[in-house]
């Protein structure tokens, strides 16, 4: 562990400190163990769990592999194929047999490798959903120079202002776009997060081992050749310094908070599950006073998203500005994506660039409009202030007596949140929106009362 990222690191589940424990971390306060992912420290909040989920997912994965070759063998034996058919349905059977044994090498060489004994997942995608992204960052990029073209356009949005001191990259994935920002601009150093194992696994490997070979599979293929082509993934100017790769989860990051320079978000805020004021709270804790947050990519949420989470443009920049931060300028750009000399399947698509600093809490600029809902309110990491009339203000229901009582004007959502759940032993799937309710029913009574 390198001393300079171990400063750095913290429990996930307690934010207790760390220490090394043989090639593991440990955390004693939590009497818990969190290893190393083949180089790759993995500090999730429950890593024997997620050590095993990954593990029933590269099982999965390896039974996945199988019933392709079978589809494979099933249509060679066909009588009615060209020759030039046999050939490419031979290519990608052996194709698909020998990339799927690189990758369980890959899997078992870092302690995730498949396990026949257990009940294999279910999830399908967990794997293979975004395999074609390392391809991308280190294969097709010298061709379409799409890392290249954010690293650019992250630029002019930095405006001259290069200096970006400590950055952690969030949703980090095969992790060439953070190579590219750490290659140009020099930081003093650069964290890496991310939780696909997959992307994690294959950046270690082409940052700082001998690099891995990996097969593009075109379902729009140019030629026979290109249906299953093997490509050379490394770091084009070899292995970076004072570059970090960390396994976590962003919404229980194993690093402390106000430590960061720059927090850079590419492809991130619309494709995380939480709504993007929980992310923009997240990056507030974890930058340092002043410090700046960088995104680039696309809003195109999934569509399991409510539509009160799937933010315009404007609402976007509105919101960055309520959560603490100058409000952004909002670059928009429409670039190539996933393209490939080898697959026809590609598209154009918009992405917006855009920079904003952390302002202070006491400082801040934003100005709420007619209609709008109390900040603190809106975001759970703004401290709640005493409001008007709450001391004189004897409310009927007991929760909110209670909630009442633990505003102090430093607290936060939050640390109410949080209280709630040691005091009252809601489920935790409703502690959130149960806690927000009773405060919003608590303002509407103040209100009330003039």
């Amino acid at each position: 562990m390198d001393a300079e990222l171990f400063k750095l690191l913290e429990c996930p589940r307690c934010a207790g400190p760390l220490r090394s424990a043989n090639k593991a971390l440990e955390c004693r306060a939590c009497q818990i163990d969190f290893p190393d992912l083949g180089g790759v420290p993995c500090l999730v909040p429950e890593p024997k769990k997620t050590i095993a989920d990954w593990r029933r997912d590269a099982q999965r994965f390896a039974e996945l592999i199988e019933e392709q070759v079978g589809t494979f063998e099933q249509e060679l034996s066909r009588p009615d194929l060209l020759a030039s058919t046999r050939k490419r349905l031979g290519r990608l059977r052996a194709a698909y047999r020998d990339n799927g044994e690189r990758l369980m090498s890959l899997f078992r060489d870092a302690g995730v490798g498949p396990d026949s004994r257990a009940k294999a997942s279910e999830r399908e995608q967990s794997f293979v959903q975004y395999y074609e992204q390392a391809l991308r960052d280190w294969a097709w990029e010298p061709q379409t120079g799409e890392n290249r073209i954010a690293a650019d356009l992250i630029a002019q949005t930095l405006a001259g202002d290069n200096d970006l001191g400590r950055v952690l990259v969030l949703g980090s994935g095969p992790s060439r776009l953070a190579y590219e920002l750490h290659r140009r601009f020099a930081p003093s150093l650069t964290v890496c997060l991310d939780l696909d194992p997959l992307l994690l696994l294959i950046a270690n490997r082409v940052l700082f081992g001998d690099g891995i070979t990996l097969t593009e599979f075109a379902l729009d293929a140019r030629n026979i050749e290109a249906a299953a082509a093997d490509h050379r993934l490394s770091a084009p100017d070899g292995r970076p310094e004072r570059f970090y790769l960390v396994a976590g989860d962003a919404f229980a990051p194993p690093l402390h908070r106000g430590q960061f320079d720059t927090v850079v978000t590419p492809w991130f805020i619309d494709i995380v599950p939480a709504d993007v004021r929980d992310t923009i709270g997240m990056i507030h804790r974890l930058l340092a006073p002043g410090g700046r947050w960088i995104n680039y990519g696309p809003l195109s949420y999934p569509q399991e998203h409510r539509h009160g989470q799937r933010y315009a443009p404007e609402e976007l920049a509105q919101l960055i500005h309520a959560g603490g931060f100058t409000r952004p300028a909002l670059t928009t750009t429409v670039i190539d994506y996933m393209k490939s000399e080898a697959n026809g399947r590609w598209k154009k698509l918009e992405v917006y660039t855009f920079a904003a600093r952390k302002e202070d809490v006491g400082a801040t600029t934003f100005s709420p409009g007619e209609g709008d809902a109390p900040t603190w309110l809106m975001f759970t990491h703004l401290p709640i202030p005493r409001l008007p009339g709450l001391d004189d203000y004897q409310p009927d229901h007991p929760l909110l007596g209670y909630l009442k009582g633990l505003i102090d004007g430093k607290r936060t959502l939050d640390d109410l949140i949080e209280r709630v759940k040691e005091d009252h032993k809601p489920r935790p799937e409703t502690a959130r929106e149960g806690t927000r309710a009773m405060l919003a029913l608590l303002v509407k009574a103040l209100n009330d009362r003039g």
